[in-house]
């Protein structure tokens, strides 16, 4: 049985405070049915996962399971990777798993070579063609 007190400053209406009459069971999930995980849902969108999920592996034997939003090369390297990079971290350590290796895969993804840039090419180099 459990008696867990809750101060009013975090009862609300969607969530009233538990008294300790009633018991762990008797206190019901908010949302009218719970997400079906018949599938792994997205690390990021958690129970609002929208389409299938792919995995994504990010190196250092981390693998992170997202919805095509979140898996998508143009979320991804939003930012130069700063945003996908931040969003995990803040949810690995909202959740208490921030390991090393997800560390240094954060840091791998962060620190990927970016394909340079072709280099202008001055003169008439810069017209194969009519060079040939």
């Amino acid at each position: 049985m459990c008696h867990l007190q809750i101060p009013d400053t975090f009862a609300t209406a969607r969530h009233p405070p538990v008294t300790p009459a009633q018991s762990h069971s008797s206190v019901r999930c908010p949302a009218s049915r719970p997400p079906s995980l018949k599938r792994p849902v997205c690390a990021i969108c958690i129970d609002r996962t929208k389409g299938r999920t792919e995995e994504i592996r990010l190196g250092y034997r981390v693998t992170v399971w997202l919805c095509p939003g979140h898996a998508s090369q143009a979320f991804q390297t939003k930012r130069s990777g700063r945003d996908f990079a931040r969003t995990l971290m803040g949810v690995w350590q909202a959740n208490g798993c921030m390991t090393q290796a997800r560390h240094r895969a954060l840091d791998a993804h962060l620190n990927q070579p970016r394909a340079p840039r072709p280099r202008a090419r001055p003169g008439s180099y810069a017209w194969p063609e009519l060079r040939r």
